[in-house]
């Protein structure tokens, strides 16, 4: 794995998965089936929102999660990827180094805003890079960790170095697919307390999905008030199973999943009409949707 990007590996099936050096040591706490990261359907990266909750190191112990360290004098920063609840048993993995060209630190003149510890960040992702609505979870051990070593950064994004192949971008976090194709785009902002409470939904509801009719893809999006282990599954009007999105443990708030009109073999089903099942502990909802070519 370059030591100048943030790289993952593309896996059949629909997951995307993080591509560490650990041996198979899971990072996300409680999502099965190992190195779990982001969610795709097949080949096609959906869009995807996690949280981030500041966090400062101690000297004398380590948790688990994601951060920043310093790594030389040049301004640049080391994503680690870290587990472990003591600074003798801990490991750690360099996914990339990050240079600091948007987090920059604070002047004599004290101009930025200084990250503060138990602020909550989010980072808000979708395929083409635009900033979408921020997601909050719900604290209940699936958020991402953002450790560094001082509070002396101003909010912005984080720049990445480019690849081995010269991909580079500037301000955000790319993730790279194993071709080395830039996959996505990462922005960090600060939230108050009233943003992350109004953002975790009251009820559960599976969303209209969009668009509809559609081709050769569609997002369905639904809402948890609360953490569940959920399901997404497509199936054709005669109640065969298609295509499983997902089936694993989710945070409370908005989540969002792209079906591209394949099945689980990934290939293109034929037109007609099929149905969104999500089932979110003892709560299920299902919609029909129509996919014309």
């Amino acid at each position: 794995m370059p030591d100048s990007g943030v790289w993952t590996a593309l896996k059949a099936g629909a997951w995307f998965w993080a591509a560490v050096s650990d041996a198979g040591s899971t990072w996300m706490k409680g999502f099965s089936g190992g190195e779990q990261l982001l969610e795709i359907d097949g080949q096609s990266l959906a869009d995807f929102t996690l949280s981030c909750e500041v966090c400062f190191p101690s000297t004398t112990a380590h948790q688990a999660g994601v951060f920043f360290r310093k790594q030389d004098n040049n301004n640049y920063y080391t994503v680690y990827l870290e587990e472990g609840q003591s600074a003798t048993s801990t490991w750690a993995v360099v996914l990339g180094k990050i240079q600091n060209g948007g987090f920059s630190k604070l002047g004599g003149a004290g101009i930025g805003e200084t990250i503060a510890t138990g602020k909550t960040y989010s980072l808000k992702v979708d395929a083409s890079g635009t900033v979408l609505k921020v997601y909050i979870d719900s604290g209940s051990g699936y958020s991402l960790i953002l450790h560094v070593t001082d509070n002396t950064f101003s909010s912005g994004g984080l720049g990445l170095r480019g690849n081995a192949a010269g991909h580079t971008q500037w301000d955000n976090v790319v993730l790279y697919d194993q071709a080395g194709q830039g996959a996505g785009k990462v922005v960090v902002e600060q939230l108050n307390d009233t943003t992350i409470r109004n953002n975790v939904p009251a009820a559960f509801a599976l969303l209209p999905n969009y668009p509809n009719p559609f081709n050769p893809q569609t997002t369905i999006a639904f809402y948890l008030p609360q953490q569940e282990h959920a399901s997404v599954k497509i199936y054709n009007a005669k109640g065969v199973l298609v295509k499983t999105l997902l089936a694993h443990q989710l945070a409370a708030g908005e989540h969002r999943f792209v079906w591209s009109g394949k099945n689980d073999a990934e290939r293109q089903v034929a037109s007609g009409v099929y149905f969104v099942h999500l089932i979110a502990g003892q709560q299920t909802a299902v919609r029909k949707i129509l996919l014309l070519k």
